[in-house]
């Protein structure tokens, strides 16, 4: 991510829902410490529990639909580029798992 004279972004701000809230995901199973983590609210979302599993196991994950009457609530986490990379990498956005949106 590139700002025209200024260079490359070092931080970058993830809005964390889910286990991604738990202290023993994020900062234990993920390995990322977080510089900052403040509570968010991301409106025009809402948290849904519709994401099937990769392998069926009889549960469905949380989930963030688009919804302009609603707002969704998590933790802002300000962690570096290489962290939101390792994050994308285990929440399975480059296969498609999940999506990645700047807001």
């Amino acid at each position: 991510h590139e700002r025209p004279g200024r260079g490359r972004v070092s931080a970058v701000w993830y809005f964390a829902y889910g286990s991604n809230l738990r202290v023993n995901v994020f900062r234990g199973r993920r390995g990322i410490e977080p510089r900052h983590a403040v509570p968010g609210r991301l409106a025009g979302w809402r948290l849904v529990f519709d994401k099937p599993p990769l392998f069926d196991i009889g549960e469905s994950y949380a989930n963030l639909a688009e919804d302009a009457a609603r707002a969704a609530l998590g933790v802002l986490y300000q962690i570096s580029r290489e962290d939101l990379e390792h994050v994308e990498l285990t929440e399975g956005v480059p296969i498609g798992n999940y999506r990645s949106v700047e807001v």
